[in-house]
């Protein structure tokens, strides 16, 4: 027979049955809200993302679900991987909580609870405590432990231990974006420094020249704006100086850019002491703030002198600035003497914006460069008037060598002893026009210098003298040598020697009938190469002369490392050959020296009996000048090559 339960078991099964749901409701319920301020806690990227905030805040939360006597987080270093105690509550048991840690570790605990992934009870040492394990790891790698001694470890059931996990593994994530953060934000500075830093010297190299460092060309010209306009306000003036480096294409050349890159650097580090010192400010009665000091361009540079009081103390200060590079440059152990030049121009005197007064700076240093010796130009109109006549005598040389108008005229030289013609020296002449005169060789020469056009043109004197040459030939005339002149620029031409060599052998000429006069000054100038190129040609055949003897740096050196046959005195000597002034003299041990080398002597600019008869006396082999004939066209000549 079933025994039937009575109304008060019954009753009282059922209140048992509804207490324990509302408990577990109750927890499940408390559960959820921890579990949704654990989720908004670290979803939250407001918050703070240091781990020591997150440990401490994830104790908040274990504690509302556990009580626990000792709690301890450990985090893996990343340098090294090993374990590190960074939180333990309260901190007084530090040294406990370590003791239990090192069991573990030694026991294989703590290895085993890391391989768990979820909350392990194991007992002490000593076997009075029991401790809480839970490993702190996300799907890629671990990331710490947690230990904690738990007041009542009875009260620990699996829905207590499952929260506990549930919360750690959470902190494990957050800590793990929290890493990623902090990466991702150190990254982000070192690209924003990175950028900063870029920024800067993309700015810094907009306004300064890289390799002196000194401002650049767009700066200066933003100086000289402002200048301008502070000078205007204020009824100051104002001075623009242009800047010049002699020989540094030589320099570069020679050493390599590398060491024209140092030496630019030298010569701006010079000039920014020299310009700012409390002496140059002194002497000029400005400040420091008024002076400004940039590099232009290659090897050119700027100076802009604000308030100006006294003209004559800006002309001393320039020039001892100048004076100041007599002294050599070391660099990489080399000594350089560099010939520095200035142009000048003042506001409002000169101009009264910026492209005009730069433009006469340049002016003005142009004239001081052509000058050689004076170092500071400053600038006047007859400048521009002189620059505009420039223009217009290479408009009308480069026209006259398109249309084939030039003409070449030939000067006779003579034998001092017979009488008879030696030979003659071709001289190019621009002749006028229907709406222009003539223009004098010392006119379109330099510009031709000056402007590469002396190259072809040196050319095509050398066919015109061939073709010249043939037609009296062929007209049956004895005809004497014929000289040309050099130019330093065709003397730096390498394939100089071939060219001549090609041209006169194309119409078949010997080469005894060419002879090569050039200037000892441009040749020394460019010595390595002149060097070369006349010692081709001299070895096939060619005579030659050293135009202008005696005006040049050192002629003596000249004689030593060219091969030259003769030598023509300068017409400067010559002139007062007669009086007490010395020349005499000059011309006496130039004769003796070259008749102990074996040269030949020219004296030129005889333009009188006179002087005919003293280089009679001193034995001189040769004369040229208007007394005995002035430059004349070919078909003039003809009449001295029927003379005995």
């Amino acid at each position: 027979m079933v025994a039937v339960p009575s109304d008060d078991n019954t009753q009282n099964a059922l209140w048992e049955r509804i207490s324990f749901l509302e408990k577990a409701n109750q927890w499940y319920g408390f559960a959820l809200d921890v579990a949704q301020e654990v989720s908004d806690l670290y979803g939250d990227n407001s918050q703070k993302r240091e781990p020591l905030t997150l440990l401490r805040r994830t104790l908040d939360f274990l504690s509302r679900i556990v009580d626990l006597d000792v709690t301890a987080f450990l985090l893996v270093r990343e340098k090294d991987a090993t374990f590190e105690m960074v939180l333990c509550e309260p901190k007084l048991q530090h040294t406990e909580i370590q003791q239990h840690i090192d069991h573990l570790i030694e026991s294989g605990k703590f290895a085993w609870a890391i391989n768990q992934n979820r909350v392990s009870i194991t007992e002490s040492a000593s076997g009075e405590q029991m401790l809480l394990l839970n490993v702190l790891a996300t799907r890629n790698r671990v990331r710490g432990m947690f230990i904690g001694i738990p007041s009542r470890p009875d009260t620990l059931n699996d829905a207590t231990c499952k929260l506990i996990t549930i919360i750690l593994n959470c902190c494990a994530y957050t800590l793990e974006s929290a890493s990623l953060y902090t990466l991702i934000k150190e990254q982000n500075q070192n690209l924003e420094d990175i950028v900063e830093a870029r920024n800067v010297e993309i700015a810094y190299g907009h306004s300064h020249d890289v390799i002196t460092g000194l401002t650049n060309q767009k700066v200066f010209l933003d100086n000289m704006d402002m200048v301008i306009r502070v000078a205007g306000d204020r009824q100051q003036k104002a001075a623009i100086i242009n800047l010049n480096l002699g020989m540094f294409k030589r320099v570069n050349d020679s050493f390599g850019c590398a060491f024209g890159d140092d030496l630019l650097k030298a010569v701006g580090q010079k000039l920014s002491n020299l310009l700012y010192s409390t002496q140059t400010c002194d002497n000029l009665g400005i400040s420091k703030n008024s002076i400004f000091l940039s590099r232009l361009r290659g090897d050119e540079f700027g100076i802009i002198f604000l308030g100006i009081k006294n003209m004559d103390v800006l002309l001393l200060t320039v020039d001892q600035l100048l004076k100041s590079f007599d002294e050599c440059i070391n660099i990489r152990g080399e000594e350089l003497y560099l010939p520095v030049r200035a142009g000048v121009s003042l506001y409002p005197e000169d101009g009264e914006d910026v492209d005009q007064l730069l433009q006469h700076a340049h002016v003005a240093l142009s004239h001081a460069k052509e000058r050689g010796l004076k170092r500071c130009n400053f600038f006047d109109e007859n400048m521009n008037k002189r620059s505009a006549r420039r223009l217009i005598v290479e408009r009308r040389l480069r026209n006259a060598m398109q249309q084939n108008t030039l003409e070449i005229h030939y000067q006779p030289k003579f034998y001092l002893k017979t009488g008879r013609m030696s030979g003659m020296e071709a001289l190019l002449r621009m002749p006028g026009t229907e709406s222009s005169a003539a223009v004098s060789p010392s006119e379109f020469i330099p510009v031709a210098e000056s402007t590469g056009l002396i190259v072809p043109l040196g050319l095509w004197v050398l066919h015109g003298v061939c073709i010249q040459i043939q037609q009296w030939l062929q007209g049956g005339h004895i005809v004497p040598p014929v000289s040309v002149n050099l130019s330093p620029h065709q003397l730096k031409q390498e394939d100089l020697a071939e060219k001549f060599v090609e041209i006169v052998s194309m119409y078949q000429l010997p080469p005894s009938l060419i002879e090569l006069e050039l200037t000892e000054t441009d040749t020394l100038l460019e010595l390595d190469h002149a060097g070369s190129n006349l010692r081709t040609l001299s070895r096939n055949g060619y005579a030659i002369a050293v135009d202008d003897f005696g005006t040049g740096y050192s002629s003596l050196l000249l004689l030593k490392h060219l091969p030259i046959q003769i030598l023509k005195i300068d017409q400067s000597f010559i002139r007062d050959i007669n009086s007490e002034s010395g020349d005499k003299a000059i011309v006496t041990a130039v004769i003796a020296m070259a008749k102990s080398l074996n040269l030949r002597v020219i004296a030129e600019g005889v333009e009188n009996k006179e002087q005919l008869s003293v280089l009679e006396g001193l034995d001189c082999d040769e004369i040229q000048g208007f007394y005995l004939a002035r430059p004349m066209p070919a078909s003039q000549l003809e009449v001295l090559f029927r003379q005995p």
